[in-house]
């Protein structure tokens, strides 16, 4: 298992074979069976809310306090082409998916569409996984900030004591 990284000016060979044969060896201890490690998926993924960096300035963030960043997809064993996913949902083939336009309204709304049954059933049909991740962007910066101090490893448990008392 080698990947070869491409940079601007030269190619690092990277070689996962012993990562991976640890990864392989633990799932096995685990009872997972091999064929879910070595089978071929695609992961089709987007984000929402990125807001890159969460910034003070003039006493003020760069985003809302309750801002949220997700980010979520599907994967499949199987793949699909942009133009037959498109066919599929009705879209003309020139357009792009973009939720902020397709499922304008409010939840109630959005689940009668017929574009969202029409991916729900691609997904049901397919035997697609769903995955998700969302993060409270204000909250990751501080768990961020926290766990960038040096020495917290020390003594978990004192810190623990010095925040909550």
């Amino acid at each position: 298992m080698l990947n070869l990284l491409k940079s601007n000016r030269r190619s690092i060979v990277m070689d996962y074979t012993k990562m991976y044969t640890g990864i392989k060896q633990m799932a096995q201890l685990y009872g997972v069976n091999e064929i879910y490690l070595e089978r071929h998926e695609t992961l089709y993924y987007d984000e929402s809310g990125n807001i890159k960096h969460l910034i003070v300035k003039n006493k003020s963030l760069n985003a809302d306090v309750d801002s949220v960043f997700v980010l979520g997809g599907i994967q499949a064993e199987d793949g699909i082409s942009i133009s037959e996913l498109k066919k599929l949902l009705n879209k003309k083939e020139t357009l792009e998916l973009k939720a902020n336009r397709d499922f304008r309204g409010d939840f109630g709304t959005i689940l009668r569409k017929d574009i969202f049954r029409n991916i729900l059933n691609l997904i049901l049909h397919r035997n697609w996984h769903i995955h998700f991740c969302i993060v409270q962007v204000l909250y990751y910066a501080f768990v961020d900030i926290i766990d960038s101090i040096k020495g917290l490893d020390d003594n978990i448990f004192l810190y623990k004591y010095l925040f909550l008392y």
